[in-house]
């Protein structure tokens, strides 16, 4: 019997009804959710602010740990490689902040091998990058204009990042429309991320005056 909403309100024993049938929907290393739901919580709905609670908590210890032990260390490390910050942000950076999502996609990927859900693994990949984008994105706006006012954002940098995640979007758009994902398009999108990372390094060796010259000869051309 399928373990859904509908069949759970029908259940004499909805606890007995989730430990037969809803063992393997959502289960981690805790189990189900919804087993712990039905025997744990009673089905009750008020349980969803006891979990807006711990992810209030996990979201400040996670910031609180980033402060304390990812930032100082990379610093670090960029400063011992002599990085430039936006060179140690797309490399270092980017892998200290992406293992979570990584760790994430393999466990997705590995739990159930034999259904794999690609909707899943899309749908946390895409929401998680577009949250970056609008609310990360957002609020670092929002500070700095609080704490320095009349700053400026580069206008090399912004276009550059923006460009790379729409045409990143665009091609895992034009993959998922396809009923199979091959090995070609998985390291398409490495090939991708390394050629990222060599337009940022090479971008940075331009002089600044060559770039600049060349913004204003395009600005004011008819």
């Amino acid at each position: 019997m399928a373990c859904n909403r509908t069949a759970l309100d029908a259940a004499a024993d909805a606890c007995e009804f989730a430990r037969l049938h809803c063992d393997d929907v959502g289960a981690g290393s805790f189990g189900s959710y919804v087993v712990h739901w039905q025997c744990s919580f009673g089905g009750s709905y008020a349980v969803v602010l006891l979990f807006l609670l711990l992810q209030v908590m996990f979201v400040n210890a996670l910031c609180s740990t980033a402060g304390t032990y990812l930032e100082p260390q990379l610093e670090y490390i960029s400063k011992l490689l002599r990085l430039r910050p936006d060179v140690a942000g797309v490399t270092l950076l980017a892998f200290g902040n992406s293992a979570p999502d990584c760790f994430t996609g393999l466990a997705v990927a590995l739990s159930h091998p034999d259904e794999l859900d690609y909707s899943l693994m899309l749908s946390y990949t895409a929401g998680a990058t577009l949250f970056i984008m609008t609310v990360v994105v957002g609020l670092i706006v929002w500070i700095a204009a609080n704490r320095a006012p009349g700053w400026r954002l580069s206008r090399l940098p912004f276009y550059r990042d923006t460009l790379c995640v729409i045409v990143a979007l665009s091609v895992l758009l034009g993959i998922s429309a396809n009923d199979h994902v091959y090995v070609g398009e998985a390291l398409l999108f490495v090939c991708m991320y390394l050629f990222y990372v060599a337009l940022v390094v090479v971008l940075r060796c331009v002089p600044p005056r060559v770039l600049y010259q060349a913004a204003a000869a395009e600005a004011a051309a008819p």
